[in-house]
Order: C-alpha cells, then structure tokens, then sequence
C-alpha cells in the first residue's frame, strides 16, 4: 500500500527543497565569479609586473639585461628540466644486442657475476671453436620423416653405407657424413631428426644444429604445406643461406615444376642466400609390366636419383663468399648462445621472484596478525606492497620510477577492495576445515585474505615485468584478478597453515 503523505507535509519538504537548491545555485554563482576575479586579478598583476620589468630592464645598461635574459633562461630550463624528469615515463628495458664473440663474453661474465647458470652459452662457443680450428663446412638437413632425408645423402654420398627404411621416423638422432665437394671443400652434412618426430614443428634439436651450421638444407615433397612454411619461416629467421629443395618432381611436367617454382620464389624473399632446388633422391617405384601374351606383372624397380641441382646451388652458396659464410654462422650462434643465457636469467629471476612474493606475503600474514582490527582497505600496509612491488622491479632490472610504484598501487588498492569480499568468504570457509581454528583470534582470517591478496599481486607484477619490462597499471590489475582466481582454495589452504602455526606462537 502507498503511503499517505500529508499536504502540508509535501508543501514544506517542497519549499525546503527549493530553498536548499537555491541557494546551492547561489553558492556556485559566486564560486564561479570569485574564480572568474581571481584568475583576472592574477592575469593583471602578472602583466603589471612583466611592464615593470620590461621598462626597468630597457632603461638598464645592455650587461644587465643580457644576464637578465641568461639568467631567466636558466630559470626556465631547470623548471623545464624538473617536468620532463617528473613525469616522462621509465624509459624501456633497453634490448642487449650481441654482435660480436666480445659482446657475448661480456653478458656472460655479467649473468656469472649474478650467480646464473652461463654452461649452455659456454658449451656453443666451444663447439664453434673446435669448428673453426677444423675448417669445414657444416650443412644441416632438416625437413618433415619420410621425404627422402637418407636417400638424399646416399645420392650425394654413394661411398657412404646409409641405410634407409620406408618406415617413418627412422632417423632419431644427428647423423653426421662427410662429404668433400668437386671444388675439394670439406662438408659435414648433418642429417637432423624429422621434424613429424616433434608434432610437425622444429623442435630445439634441430633449430640449434641449423644455426651451428654454414648452410641450412630444407627437403620437403613437392609443394609446401602450410605447417612447412611455418617451419620455413623460423628458418629463414637464422638469416643464414637456405636451399628449399623440392623432392620427387621427377614426377611433374616441366610446366608443373616451372609453375611450382615461379609459385614459391614469390614466398620467399628475394635474397642472394635462399635458393630453390627441383630434385629427385631417387628411391622405389611401382611398374606394370606387359607380358607378349597381354599377362601384367607388377614390379618393383629403383628410380634413379637426381640432386644435380642441389649440389650447383650449395656449390654457388660455399664459391661465393666463404668470409660472409663464416660470419653468418657465427652470429647465428652468437644469437643461439644469447637466448639460452636470456632463458637462463630468465629461469633465476622467476626463482628469485617467487621467493620475493612469499617473503612479502608473509609479512603482510604476520602485520594483519598483529593487527586485529583491519582497515578500510586491505593494501593498508602500503609499506609492505611498495617494497615488494619495488625489489620485483630491481629483480628483473626494470627501471621502474618509484613516483610509477606509488601511482600502481593506488590503482590496485582500488581494484582489490572490490576482491576483498570474495577472499573473506573463501577463507572463512577454508578455516572450517581445521579444526579449533575457530578458537583463534579473529585476525587469522585477514592474515590468510593479506597473504593472498599480495601473493597474486606480486605474481602479476612479476610477469608483467619479465614479459613488458615496465609496469603498465591496467594490464597488471587485469593480470591480478586473474592470478587471484586461480587454485584459490588449495593456495589458502597453505597460507592457513603458516597462518595458524604463527597464531599459535603468540
């Protein structure tokens, strides 16, 4: 039922009303006109001065309006100086850039000095070193099982016993051949896992193998199919000279092979180091034979092998520059080495990370437990968060400002309050399961919420950092409340463990 408001009532809660919306109205005219006044009053007396100024310095000599002008200039340049230094953002993770076998040395006694694992890096400059004592040329051959890998090397190498089987996957691991070339060059071919072998992708095997090498050889069967183009372009990423060779187009028409040809050239980039060789590494094929008396048999005979085309294009590769050659090796392993000591350093800082999080998080766990009573906000220990939130940037050498610290929380204070209710809850439920928790003091249930909350903080700080280098705010929080939604029950469980033991301490 409505309820009855009587007339008299309404009248004077109307007046009251208007009489309250007036003078609202009234108050903010003369803001307004005292805002208006004000900034004219400011605008006069600033140019009154600069007059004052101006006339003062045309009447005095030429030395003093000179270092006026000097002086006014630096004034100026500093206050400048002292904006840009304020609010430009932290600039990027700068991107090392290893160029030379110095260079390289130089990161690795850099990483060494941090207590991170540098053998990997060590191992790929002894190997090319051992290489380059040796003086050959190493070619690696990689392409999908079954495409001809064995039959290619025994067609290059007739003297060599290579064993080929129809099954796939008969090459497990790096097979090395040597080879001397018509020109009396000094080849290992290095025959690499196929690729099927690793669910149709270069797995590290062979892509550390191709950059170890002078020439890198991709076989495939006639055109590419998409996931071998994939495989091509991570390839060509070594930046080192390529052949594609198309095998069994003993098969097609001149205008097939023409048109297939024409057809990848304009896939590939038009450099002097890729090339494209039509061949035929031979093997079996099936034949009807026709008897006098019109019987059929159905035969077996060996196709002959044709690689003429390979062995001109290798041959171009290895005449045309040998210096270039050498050079492109080495900064391909160069770039090998670098990222195995950048997955490395990586590996150390995560570790690192993680420790950081749960010392943190722990006190965080231990200030609520000295606090009963929480605050309005559960970041209250601004403290704690800031120096977490810090010593993560100083970890992954991320040149985070500390006035971008202070600017980050402040938005995720914000954005945790709104989780807050959600990890009470959750903890409460938690609690339930161990039994007397309820006995103990309340502040068990916000130490548990603190150590989540700054557990999955400091989880997103710390991949942002390690992805972007810097500490973008909307990402990071978005990253926050995914972090904190994951296993939720099984990580409060483990805070209340630490929580309860501490409780029972005091």
């Amino acid at each position: 039922m409505a309820r009855f408001v009587p007339f008299f009532d309404s009248v004077e809660s109307t007046a009251l009303y208007m009489k309250s919306s007036s003078l609202t109205k009234l108050l903010l005219g003369l803001a307004v006109v005292l805002t208006i006044v004000s900034v004219i009053t400011v605008f006069l007396y600033t140019t009154d001065l600069a007059f004052s100024v101006w006339e003062h310095l045309s009447a005095a000599p030429l030395p003093i309006r000179l270092a006026y002008g000097l002086l006014a200039l630096l004034v100026g340049a500093v206050v400048l100086w002292l904006l840009v230094k304020l609010f430009r953002p932290a600039p990027a993770r700068p991107q090392r850039q290893i160029r030379s076998e110095d260079d390289l040395l130089d990161y690795i006694n850099e990483l060494q000095a941090q207590g991170i694992d540098t053998d990997s890096a060590m191992k790929e400059l002894a190997t090319l070193s051992q290489r380059k004592q040796a003086g050959e040329i190493h070619i690696a051959l990689c392409g999908d099982i079954s495409t001809g890998k064995s039959s290619l090397i025994k067609a290059l190498l007739p003297q060599h016993d290579v064993q080929t089987s129809p099954v796939g996957g008969s090459t497990r691991e790096i097979a090395r051949y040597q080879w001397t070339s018509p020109a009396g060059d000094r080849l290992i071919i290095s025959d690499l896992p196929g690729l099927n072998e690793a669910d149709g992708e270069l797995d590290a095997v062979t892509l550390e193998e191709s950059a170890r090498s002078h020439v890198v050889i991709f076989l495939v069967d006639g055109d590419l199919t998409r996931d071998q183009y994939k495989v091509l372009q991570n390839l060509l990423d070594l930046k080192k000279p390529l052949i594609l060779a198309l095998n069994k187009t003993d098969q097609l028409e001149e205008t097939e092979k023409k048109l297939v040809s024409d057809q990848l050239r304009k896939r590939l980039p038009r450099q002097d180091n890729v090339a494209i060789a039509l061949i035929s590494t031979g093997g079996e094929e099936d034949v009807i034979q026709v008897a006098a008396d019109g019987s059929e048999q159905h035969l077996t005979r060996p196709r002959k092998p044709d690689v003429a085309d390979l062995a001109k294009a290798l041959q171009k590769m290895l005449d045309n520059d040998p210096q270039t050659l050498n050079e492109l090796r080495d900064a391909a392993v160069f770039t090998l080495a670098q990222n195995k000591l950048d997955r490395q350093a990586l590996a150390f800082r995560r570790q690192k990370a993680d420790e950081i999080i749960e010392k943190y998080s722990r006190r965080a766990m231990l200030g609520a437990m000295a606090a009963v009573t929480p605050g309005s906000d559960i970041l209250i220990q601004g403290v704690i968060s800031y120096k977490m939130v810090r010593a993560l940037a100083e970890n992954y050498q991320a040149p985070v400002k500390a006035i971008n610290i202070d600017r980050f929380l402040e938005l995720a204070s914000k954005h945790v309050t709104r989780t807050v209710p959600l990890v009470l809850a959750v903890t409460g439920n938690i609690l339930k399961v161990f039994p007397g928790a309820g006995t103990l003091a309340g502040g068990v249930v916000h130490a548990i919420a603190y150590g989540l909350i700054l557990e999955s903080l400091g989880k997103a700080v710390s991949d942002t950092l390690a992805a972007r280098g810097d500490l973008p705010p909307q990402p990071t929080l978005k990253l926050y409340e995914e972090k904190l939604g994951e296993d939720l029950e099984s990580r409060a469980k483990r805070l209340a463990v630490y929580a309860i033991r501490q409780a029972g301490k005091h």
